[in-house]
């Protein structure tokens, strides 16, 4: 399902989002289904809907939507509408062709539809990391390429290196690929390719001391290193490559007629160390080898094979503890988890009585109340949090705020803050803004005070800050933020941008 969602979204113009909605559907509590799909999407505020579609509005949807169709059992497909024909895709990357009467036969009625994102530049593909790499490589073999203009098999063999470079890159991105098993966009050009099941594969008889994606990574770091650096390394190349023919001859044997699938990015590693061995046979009679050429290689390579193992074990612990952390997450996300490690609040009928200030839609289902002090840095950040939720979930949210301080505490200068801004409620001005000058802006003291201090008669406002402070009192609530979410406790187990996972509907 994630496969499919995410092309949808680089589709649909979202793919600067991805990333961070892989992250909320892995940590959702109900994944994997299409409901943690979709509350991915509302929280990123993607514009979405799952509903259920007779096929006589089949017409009035978008070119391209997710929808489910029963051809062998029920399963979701990426359908994409055509002239004459619907192309759909699988979670396989599987594409097939069906016309519209077979589709009627399949539909199901299922479908989840995204908003296109007309407001994505199209120039923010180029921001993205996959294309620092080659650039990068692209603008050191031109520098290194005009140190040395007449030594054409330098040339030669540097560029390969950097070609090398880029594959083993995405190489490295399919074997550490733990999300998803989503194949390179290189080996998803037919069934018969699969770069995901040949480059994890323990077929190899060597698996057990090495594994196939540490060898080109090794070589072809060595090679683009010492040659970017002008070390007369051609000879040692060419006769690496030219040794390495049985391994490659060996790969392919595999991926034939054990393996039987093609991994295209294996090929091309083939390929490349096909040619580096052409080059050397052929011009066997201009390389020459002396003891500093091998002093040179021992030493890149001492430097860069323990380093190497170094950083592909920190990865795999990396990826190891993120799927574990995922884990945790969904199971702490749940609704039963949720009930059995929170409180409900001691005095519930004194707590619903209070005189609070309500931002939102006042018959909205859930509610966070916070207790706050102005002085406090991490009430700033509670509020900055309760509100972006609340932005994210209009109707299904409010906000109470309340304050938590000792009016008889005369000398304390933030007094008059909530004093002014329960002036401004009472009084129905802008309270949201004062709040967010305050909490969000961070304006000075006095700076906030001339703006927003309105008068110096707080009579109410006293009587209401004393009800909260008793309140606060009579339940032990010496601290703030004090937060309440549908009368029950949040310590620091929860954050409030996790909130939205027990909203009642």
């Amino acid at each position: 399902m994630l496969k499919l969602v995410i092309k949808y979204l680089q589709k649909s113009n979202y793919s600067s989002k991805i990333v961070e909605f892989e992250e909320f559907y892995q940590s959702h509590p109900n994944y994997p289904s299409l409901l943690a799909i979709t509350d991915g999407l509302n929280y990123l505020n993607i514009e979405n809907i799952a509903a259920s579609i007779p096929f006589e509005h089949f017409d009035e949807l978008t070119n391209s939507f997710i929808a489910e169709l029963k051809i062998d059992n029920p399963s979701l497909y990426l359908l994409t509408k055509g002239e004459n024909e619907f192309t759909i895709e699988d979670e396989e990357g599987k594409v097939k062709s069906l016309n519209r009467a077979d589709l009627e036969k399949y539909w199901s009625g299922i479908v989840l539809l995204v908003e296109e994102n007309e407001k994505e530049e199209i120039s923010s593909k180029w921001k993205s990391s996959s294309y620092m790499l080659p650039i990068a490589l692209i603008l050191l073999c031109l520098l290194s390429i005009s140190t040395k203009l007449n030594n054409h098999l330098h040339t030669t063999f540097l560029l390969i290196a950097a070609i090398g470079v880029f594959i083993s890159k995405e190489i490295l991105e399919t074997f550490f690929n733990n999300k998803n098993n989503t194949d390179s966009k290189f080996c998803s050009i037919s069934e018969e390719f699969s770069c995901d099941s040949i480059i994890k594969s323990k077929s190899y008889s060597f698996s057990k001391y090495i594994e196939f994606v540490d060898l080109p990574v090794i070589f072809f770091s060595f090679s683009f290193i010492s040659l970017l650096f002008g070390l007369e390394m051609e000879y040692l190349i060419g006769l690496a490559s030219v040794l390495s023919l049985p391994v490659l001859f060996y790969s392919i044997y595999l991926q034939k007629f054990s393996l039987k699938k093609w991994c295209l990015l294996c090929l091309l590693i083939s390929v490349l160390m096909l040619s580096n061995a052409v080059l050397f046979l052929v011009n066997y009679r201009m390389f020459s080898l002396d003891y500093h050429q091998v002093i040179n290689a021992v030493g890149l390579l001492l430097l860069i094979v323990p380093l190497w193992f170094l950083l592909k074990k920190w990865i795999e612990k990396f990826n190891k503890n993120e799927v574990e952390l995922n884990k945790l997450l969904r199971f702490k996300r749940s609704e039963d988890v949720f009930q059995k490690t929170v409180e409900t609040i001691n005095n519930v009928e004194s707590f619903n009585a209070l005189d609070k200030m309500i931002i939102g839609d006042e018959n909205a289902p859930n509610v966070i109340s916070l207790f706050l002090s102005p002085s406090c840095p991490h009430c700033h950040t509670a509020y900055k949090d309760a509100k972006e939720l609340l932005m994210k979930y209009p109707n299904k949210l409010k906000l109470a705020i309340c304050y938590n301080l000792n009016t008889n505490n005369v000398d304390n200068p933030y007094l008059d803050i909530a004093r002014s801004v329960l002036n401004l409620y009472n009084n129905g001005k802008n309270v949201i803004q004062a709040l967010d000058d305050w909490h969000i802006e961070r304006l000075n003291i006095d700076d906030w005070k001339a703006k927003w201090k309105k008068t110096d008669a707080f009579t109410k406002e006293n009587n209401q800050l004393e009800m909260y402070f008793q309140w606060c009192l009579e339940n032990e609530f010496n601290y703030a933020p004090v937060k309440i979410f549908n009368n029950h406790l949040i310590e620091q187990q929860y954050n409030i941008n996790e909130l939205f996972y027990f909203f009642k509907e």
